[in-house]
């Protein structure tokens, strides 16, 4: 949750376009998640400081999920962590900027 305070303490001080990207550790949507645990509280967190913030996630293409891990022979589970998030400002000056995903961590 320190990186969603933090986003929120410093969105007075940026006043221009910013983007966020990295592994944000937690998935945002239920669809985001194959097995595992999903934190519905964490993700409402997420949602409510990106709004707070003006920021929207870019989407992407490619692999869908970001993190995948393989218990023993019997279990994959895999979620979206990775994301760039974008607030209005940064998504109007860079219209054709797309996040590709290559290939998933762990994978």
């Amino acid at each position: 949750m320190r990186l969603w305070d933090h986003l929120n303490e410093i969105k007075s001080h940026i006043g221009r376009s910013w983007v966020v990207i990295g592994d944000f550790n937690e998935g945002i949507h239920l669809s985001e998640t194959l097995r595992g645990h999903f934190l519905r509280a964490r993700a409402m967190k997420s949602k409510e400081v990106m709004e707070t913030c003006s920021l929207m996630d870019l989407g992407s293409k490619g692999q869908k999920y970001t993190w995948h891990i393989h218990i023993y022979v019997v279990m994959h589970i895999a979620k979206r962590l990775d994301r760039a998030i974008v607030n209005c400002d940064w998504r109007m000056q860079f219209l054709v900027v797309f996040v590709e995903t290559l290939c998933g961590d762990n994978y």
